[in-house]
């Protein structure tokens, strides 16, 4: 499948992007696991990015790099409200993931 781009996208699961991020390698972190992979994804025609900027976990609009949410702990910020008040985790399965 091909993004609004035209680069390779997939649909995937929560337990897939966890395995993505390899968290299980930082067992002492379950509460706040690294973020290991910049992810882009696209939601609603708008793509996204998941990557850290000045010390904290940030979801930030491309190409403009506007901040959306932004959050110390990376797991916390995926639970905070994305869009109508659902979150990243909540909305995994709506999104495209750049491959």
């Amino acid at each position: 499948m091909h993004g609004p781009n035209g680069k390779h996208v997939t649909k995937i699961t929560w337990d897939e992007f966890v395995k993505w991020q390899r968290w299980d390698e930082w067992p002492e972190r379950l509460d706040n696991p690294p973020l290991t992979v910049e992810t882009t994804f696209w939601y609603k025609e708008k793509e996204y990015m998941v990557t850290s900027l000045r010390g904290e976990y940030v979801i930030v609009t491309q190409p403009d790099f506007t901040e959306i949410i932004c959050n110390k702990n990376f797991l916390t910020l995926l639970n905070m409200p994305f869009d109508n008040q659902k979150s990243f985790k909540e909305l995994i399965g709506e999104f495209q993931f750049e491959n």
